[in-house]
């Protein structure tokens, strides 16, 4: 209910001077000033019981301000529990409607809103009714809260929060550990922009719900109404905030509802010495918004990231359940490392934190340290030594291990012929390539190999360049026929042009290596970061094909071409991943280190991240899968 600005002027010119002089003995006279008070609303066309509720709760909030906490007015000017009851009635009608017809949000709508958010409060020229709004939805605080609350780091992506608002009853101030949409550090920056371009210090509750809430509630309805179908406001945020922490963060056996009360701090008023304990009668306003795809609902999709962690409250049962695979039972074949040879391996394969959480990640985390980092901690060496000094981490991505032994603990040894396997270090399956180096007085054998190296990257690099100008022209070609816009017609024709180009030059630089030097082929030198593959076919061009050199491309751009099927559904999409490529690669006779398939990921980064947004996937897309990858899918 909109506030009624009249309401305050009329209780000090008319009915608190009637009040002020009353005594306890004087009750019967204070309820007639209250049946007086409310027959004037009914007047004013406030006629339902809970527009009389919320009057009421205002009435009595001005009042005391003005009279003491034991005044008879208090007595008498309040709803009786049959009205209560009443308008709590009309309120529950209102939510069952509203959860009958919840508001679907797709994983594309929560990325764009989340990133929407983040890209607000990451520019320092944003207004601050933007910030506001834009926090509201990263932290789920009431916006009363951006201004007053506490908010600490507490990890990558939690604050520690303290001094919420309406809790009045508790003995010890209620602080807690909520997660955030956002990096917590970006979070904590902006707010401090907020509070100083409003000197919040300034600020009490009146003065934010009176000035400053509508410029937020316009703010909040600018940046993210076209995503959602339901009326917002600064208060749905929080609603909206509920619903997709739960799904980046709720561990997958917690209770959404117990993780939402958290998020949301409903919390039982608190005692001094005793635990805080969750409030979950509000449960019911937690499912007016459903994240979901294809009706598949999910919870917890970031919590295989490494730099995420468990909100405190909810690590102790759940420890367990956030590895992403089991380990191997055999750790024996992989080598053992010190401590700090594994901190550098993992800053190597992408770790940002420091030595003391990657050791906590290892003990509580296992299996997501080994599908992310090839890292395992061997906590049995530790305790059957007892020398500090004994090497206690194993690399599960060790190149020299004599054997390849699989992650996740299945047999692949008849997954190919002998015929087919390729070992490390060799480039065909027929006839291993001899790789003694160049005699160095032969400079001439040394020019032909680094020449020949240079024209297969430019053709991969080429190749790669067609493969997105054909997308993009597929996509121009798809734009509706009418009306015609003339610049698309002239970019069409372009890339037209560009494409053309291209596979002249490919064909070119063909023609060049299909000369064959007069120094052996053992004479070039196979690079050792490289892939090891079947000796390369001359394909042919065509228009909807181009031929691809490098396995570990193919093979991403095979689950590319799967997951872009149309009609194929969310839990039958692969994610890019080590393993997948790992697994995909030795299904089809080929072998590839570490080292090569992390640098293919990231030179097609962007692409590898527009296929994840486009599709809504993690890394942990492949749990859902009851089948393999190679099943799916095959390298022609």
């Amino acid at each position: 209910m909109p506030r009624q600005k009249w309401l305050e002027p009329l209780l000090d010119q008319t009915f608190i001077p009637q009040l002020m002089p009353l005594s306890p003995d004087d009750l019967k006279t204070a309820q007639a000033i209250a049946h007086e008070l409310r027959q004037h609303w009914n007047e004013l066309g406030f006629t339902q019981i809970t527009q009389h509720k919320d009057l009421m709760r205002r009435t009595r909030k001005h009042l005391a301000t003005a009279l003491p906490d034991n005044h008879v007015a208090f007595d008498a000017i309040r709803l009786t529990p049959d009205e209560y009851a009443q308008a709590n009635q009309v309120a529950s009608k209102r939510v069952q409607q509203r959860n009958q017809t919840q508001t679907i949000v797709s994983p594309q709508d929560v990325n764009a809103i989340v990133t929407g958010a983040t890209r607000v409060i990451g520019d320092n020229h944003s207004e601050w009714p933007d910030l506001a709004a834009a926090l509201a939805l990263l932290t789920g605080r009431r916006l009363t809260e951006l201004f007053t609350a506490t908010l600490e780091p507490a990890n990558t992506y939690s604050v520690r929060v303290s001094g919420l608002a309406k809790r009045p009853d508790d003995e010890a101030p209620l602080t807690i550990v909520i997660p955030v949409l956002c990096q917590a550090n970006y979070v904590l920056s902006a707010l401090d922009r907020l509070r100083k371009a409003t000197q919040a210090e300034t600020l009490d509750h009146t003065t934010i719900d009176k000035k400053i809430g509508p410029k937020v509630l316009a703010a909040t309805r600018k940046l993210f109404q076209k995503y959602l179908t339901t009326d917002l406001t600064t208060h749905v945020l929080r609603d909206l905030y509920g619903a997709i922490a739960t799904y980046f963060y709720c561990p997958p056996n917690t209770s959404s509802h117990e993780f939402q009360a958290h998020c949301l701090a409903h919390y039982q008023p608190t005692r001094r010495g005793e635990a805080k304990l969750r409030a979950i009668a509000a449960n019911r306003n937690y499912d007016r918004f459903s994240i979901q795809e294809d009706g598949i609902i999910r919870k917890g999709i970031r919590l295989s990231r490494p730099d995420v962690d468990v909100i405190p409250d909810f690590q102790t049962h759940n420890t367990e359940t956030n590895t992403a695979l089991p380990l191997p039972n055999d750790l024996t074949p992989y080598p053992l490392i010190h401590a700090f040879q594994a901190y550098e391996l993992a800053q190597q394969r992408g770790w940002k934190q420091s030595k003391t959480t990657l050791l906590d990640h290892a003990k509580k985390r296992p299996g997501h340290v080994a599908q992310e980092l090839g890292l395992c901690y061997d906590a049995s060496i530790q305790r059957k030594h007892g020398d500090n000094r004994t090497p206690t981490w194993r690399d599960l991505w060790d190149e020299s291990s004599t054997e390849e032994v699989d992650m996740v603990n299945e047999d692949t040894t008849n997954q190919s012929s002998p015929d087919m396997t390729v070992n490390k270090g060799t480039a065909g399956a027929s006839a291993p390539i001899d790789n003694s180096r160049p005699d160095p007085a032969t400079p001439a054998a040394q020019e032909t190999a680094t020449m020949t190296l240079t024209l297969l990257d430019r053709i991969q690099q080429l190749t790669a360049d067609n493969t997105r100008l054909q997308i993009d022209m597929a996509q121009l070609a798809q734009q509706p026929v009418t009306p015609i816009d003339p610049s698309l017609l002239a970019e069409l024709e372009q890339l037209r042009r560009d494409n053309q180009a291209l596979r002249q030059q490919n064909e070119a630089l063909k023609t060049a290596l299909s000369f064959q030097p007069t120094t052996p082929a053992q004479a070039v030198d196979t690079p050792a970061d490289t892939v090891a593959t079947v000796p390369l076919e001359t394909a042919q061009d065509s228009a909807d094909e181009c031929p691809i050199i490098d396995p570990i491309y193919r093979a991403i751009h095979a689950i590319f071409d799967w997951n872009n099927t149309p009609g194929r559904q969310h839990r039958q999409k692969w994610p890019i991943s080590f393993p997948i490529i790992m697994e995909l690669l030795r299904a089809n006779g080929y072998s590839a280190s570490q080292k090569a398939i992390k640098s293919w990921f990231e030179r097609l980064e962007s692409e590898i991240a527009h296929h994840y947004q486009l599709h809504g996937l993690s890394k942990t897309q492949s749990r859902f899968h009851q089948d393999r990858i190679t099943d799916c899918i095959h390298l022609n």
